[in-house]
């Protein structure tokens, strides 16, 4: 199928690789996407963390994980997945990390990039 994941992304779905927008966008929106609204950064939520939302098991594993090489390693979708949880989650816990790592990619942002 991945023949049509440019019409699948450019009409709102996912691709096959679990993505609403192309590598090549998603290299050219980082790391400006940090500066973006959450209910923006969502847009770019994979697959995985849209349809586990609601499963208290999958966003424990996620967020019990992070550490400084998944900070070093961050994307546009690690953003998207951040504020996906910010937004949606029904667990306040995870909503305040989410929260957190998102206030600390922009503290970053604005360190490194601003004049």
């Amino acid at each position: 199928m991945a023949f049509f994941d440019g019409l699948i992304r450019f009409l709102g779905g996912f691709d096959s690789h679990g993505l609403r927008h192309s590598t090549d966008h998603l290299k050219r929106v980082w790391p400006s996407i940090t500066q973006c609204d959450p209910e923006v950064q969502a847009m770019y939520a994979d697959r995985v963390t849209v349809e586990n939302i609601r499963n208290h098991e999958f966003l424990n594993d996620q967020f019990t994980n992070i550490d400084s090489a998944v900070m070093d390693r961050a994307n546009a979708i690690t953003i998207g997945n951040l504020a996906y949880v910010y937004l949606h989650s029904p667990w306040i816990e995870f909503r305040h990390v989410a929260v957190k790592y998102l206030m600390e990619f922009r503290r970053e942002y604005r360190q490194n990039y601003s004049g």
